[in-house]
């Protein structure tokens, strides 16, 4: 029998004892700072390509945890994974389309996980002009590499919480990252891409940088008021 003297041996117990992904992918929406959103808004005003914004955002990780805020989870904890590492972590090379991260958030609820594919700040959410607007060329290739991925979690969630300690994992939510705000002056484009997120809130969502860079000194601003 386990004899606990004091209320804080069983605090430290349950800390020790809680499923939580490796402490090595841990950050949060507090260390974002304004030098790092000064950086990336630079790669989005140059229209930085796909590698451009992965190598970043992989050294700044913090910043797609803005997602979650987008999604009102992971103001208690977070963690971003890249593929690389889910790759490591895998028995096996693993058989589908592998996201280009996946996060997760922990809240009052548990920890909410959210698929993440890059496309470049230099790419177009759609392509075409009135009557025949449609997805571009990258954002086709980026929504069916997420849609896949996401379907890719779900088939390996057991190996994704054993092996990689995804704990509580399924079918996590999609987002899209691409392109600037500048392409929804147009005001078809714009409605077009509020109708996707509207439709498909519970499934994939897309974003632009801009977006991300918005929100990010929305977070900063209040961490420094608090």
């Amino acid at each position: 029998m386990i004899h606990f003297s004091a209320r804080g041996n069983i605090n430290s117990f349950w800390q020790l004892t809680e499923l939580v992904p490796p402490a090595e992918f841990r950050t949060h929406e507090s260390q974002i700072t304004p030098d790092q959103l000064d950086e990336f808004e630079t790669l989005i005003c140059t229209r930085a390509k796909e590698r451009e914004m992965a190598t970043f955002i992989s050294t700044n990780p913090a910043l797609l945890t803005i997602l979650l805020d987008f999604s009102r989870a992971g103001h208690h904890d977070a963690w971003v994974i890249p593929s690389k590492a889910i790759r490591a972590r895998l028995p096996a090379e693993p058989a589908g389309a592998v996201p280009s991260f996946i996060i997760g958030g922990k809240s009052s609820g548990g920890i909410a996980w959210i698929a993440v594919e890059l496309k470049g700040a230099d790419s177009e959410l759609f392509a075409g002009r009135g009557e025949s607007l449609q997805f571009s060329a990258p954002a086709n290739v980026g929504v069916c590499h997420l849609l896949e991925s996401i379907d890719w979690c779900r088939k390996e969630q057991k190996s994704l919480r054993e092996e990689v300690q995804l704990h509580g994992l399924t079918q996590p939510k999609g987002y899209l990252l691409i392109g600037a705000e500048e392409e929804f002056s147009d005001t078809r484009r714009q409605e077009m891409k509020g109708a996707w997120n509207r439709h498909l809130a519970g499934t994939l969502q897309t974003r632009t940088y801009d977006a991300l860079l918005r929100a990010g000194r929305r977070l900063v601003s209040n961490y420094r008021k608090a």
